[in-house]
């Protein structure tokens, strides 16, 4: 018997477990028994790869992501009282196939009352190379009034205006990164930029307050509590009280 390999092979860069790779084929000139074919694999790679012992059919036996060519050996054997046997490789070549990018996003913060300026990096990582692997970057929702702008090419995430922390502490932006030469391939995240406190504010009283103390009152008796509000935050909005004496003309 002798092997004979029936077609040239190009395989996926990605492929699940069970994906038919190629068929393998050996004629046999004998007849009934003798010329009855069993297939098998053996060799470095055998592990990677399975073949159905009677069709010749080769399976993967795990996902695949590789990118140097396998060598795989076959061997066939008949099922004759003395057995005939050959054997032959297989080149397995490995193509790309695009792959889904994947969104990393750094923590984004910026300064309220800052000009327009960078703001953070947005990353979309993608197995794939060549072609394959150019992205385009685009924010697809909670950009209200055009405040965020990013890069298309490099995902650089800047703002065009000043941001007031007291009006929006917050803001939850959806980015896209499509792959150029397949939109279909595309990955989104939450991008959630914080706007972080100036001491821009000054404190301010709620209120007029008005007390009465009676003129016999004891050194120390509380006249009245006062409170006040600042917009700012954390150590900004800390509040020292004091009193200065205002002459009232009469």
């Amino acid at each position: 018997s002798w092997l004979h390999l029936t077609e040239l092979l190009f395989f996926w860069f990605l492929s699940l477990t069970g994906s038919v790779v190629c068929a393998v084929k050996a004629t046999d000139e004998d007849i009934e028994m003798n010329a009855e074919l069993h297939y098998s694999l053996y060799g470095p790679s055998a592990d990677l790869f399975s073949i159905d012992p009677y069709s010749g059919t080769v399976f993967t036996s795990a996902a695949l992501r590789r990118t140097e060519d396998v060598i795989l050996n076959v061997h066939v054997e008949d099922a004759g009282e003395n057995p005939k046997y050959d054997f032959t490789t297989v080149s397995i070549r490995f193509q790309n196939v695009s792959e889904f990018p994947e969104i990393r996003v750094d923590p984004c913060e910026v300064f309220e009352n800052s000009p327009p300026s960078w703001v953070c990096d947005v990353l979309a990582i993608d197995a794939d190379s060549g072609i394959y692997g150019t992205v385009q970057y685009n924010i697809t929702e909670g950009n209200m009034d055009y405040i965020f702008i990013i890069d298309p090419e490099n995902g650089l995430l800047s703002t065009t205006a000043s941001l007031d922390r007291e009006n929006i502490p917050e803001f939850n932006l959806t980015v896209e990164a499509a792959e150029l030469d397949n939109p279909l391939h595309k990955d989104r995240a939450t991008v959630i930029v914080s706007v972080l406190d100036r001491n821009d504010n000054a404190p301010r009283f709620a209120q007029i307050f008005i007390s009465e103390v009676p003129e016999d009152a004891p050194i120390g008796q509380t006249v009245i509590q006062v409170t006040s509000t600042d917009d700012d935050t954390d150590a900004y909005a800390g509040i020292n009280y004091s009193i200065r004496v205002i002459a009232i003309p009469y």
